[in-house]
């Protein structure tokens, strides 16, 4: 289920100030769309409606514009400094038996998911600039890390299809930890999930590409605006 056409120009860095919600939406879809498009899943919809729902947890899919710009973490996806260090420092170069680089990278899933984004793990201006594109919040570089980090965990395979099953793979594999299950915060996140996932991924209408030709579908809510995105609904 392809939802829009790809870019195919590799991540740039936008820095341009007052995106509509409209504009931060579009980013994130078409971001996540080139993920999943790019990726060697064998369940495509499961990685993409994985992905959809961690956008809107964690930046009510462009909705929330208090999750844009913040020094406390990187990127509206919310890839937080442990994670970051953890990127920076298993990526780039192996090491041989004596601890000193080699000219081989690792073989390893922060490089390839890296080098997919458009990143050079070994040249240290394409990693500087891979951590200004994730502070500048670049859609795409923080797809590609949020599908990085649902790939770590080799006994958390991807997600049925369910609300269920996917609430519980965000936050068992992406929150970390950081809201209290069973608190009222959780409660609160998880039953504004639960009607997200109705709305969204139960009422689809046939897509289109920007050339007219249709390429699946995509969720009904895309084309009937945003009601979904109440003020009581930000996350």
């Amino acid at each position: 289920m392809i939802l829009n056409k790809k870019n195919t120009n590799g991540p740039k860095t936008n820095k341009k100030k007052g995106k509509s919600e409209e504009e931060r939406r579009d980013e994130i879809m078409n971001a996540i769309n080139q993920v999943v498009e790019s990726d060697d899943t064998k369940n495509p919809e499961s990685l993409q409606q994985l992905l959809i729902s961690t956008a809107f947890l964690e930046n009510s899919l462009g909705a929330n514009k208090k999750a844009y710009n913040r020094d406390y973490t990187n990127s509206q996806w919310s890839i937080d400094e442990n994670f970051l260090n953890d990127i920076l420092n298993k990526s780039g170069f192996a090491v041989d038996e004596r601890g000193n680089k080699t000219d081989q990278l690792r073989n390893n899933n922060y490089n390839k998911f890296l080098q997919r984004a458009g990143y050079d793990p070994g040249d240290s201006e394409s990693m500087d600039q891979f951590v200004e594109d994730l502070k500048n919040d670049n859609a795409l570089t923080g797809a590609y890390m949020a599908r990085l980090k649902y790939s770590l965990n080799p006994d958390a395979p991807l997600p049925d299809l369910t609300k269920e099953s996917i609430f519980n793979s965000w936050y068992g594999e992406y929150n970390s930890g950081g809201i209290e299950k069973d608190s009222e915060e959780y409660n609160k996140i998880i039953n504004t999930f639960d009607g997200f996932y109705e709305d969204f991924f139960k009422q689809e209408v046939p897509s289109q590409t920007e050339d007219g030709g249709p390429t699946g579908m995509r969720p009904g809510f895309i084309d009937k605006g945003t009601d979904i995105f109440s003020p009581g609904s930000l996350i």
